[in-house]
């Protein structure tokens, strides 16, 4: 049985739809890591810096290893 090609045109209009979203998360992802990353360097050294795990939040001790586990993921 023969999709009509309104049908298709639906399907694929809403797998566009589904990618923009998609990109668009990603975008929003990478927005808020960048703001991270640039919020971690212009926080004083001598100042504490807290990261969330789920519920709570963790004191960190190792700013470059955390620098670096951003820079990765944004990569």
């Amino acid at each position: 049985m023969h999709m009509e090609a309104g049908q298709q045109l639906q399907i694929v209009v809403a797998e566009v739809q589904a990618a923009r979203q998609q990109v668009s998360s990603l975008n929003a992802q990478v927005r808020e890591i960048e703001g991270t990353i640039e919020a971690i360097k212009e926080q004083p050294e001598d100042m504490a810096l807290h990261r969330q795990m789920g519920s709570i939040l963790i004191e960190v001790e190792d700013r470059e290893k955390l620098l670096a586990d951003l820079e990765k993921t944004l990569e």
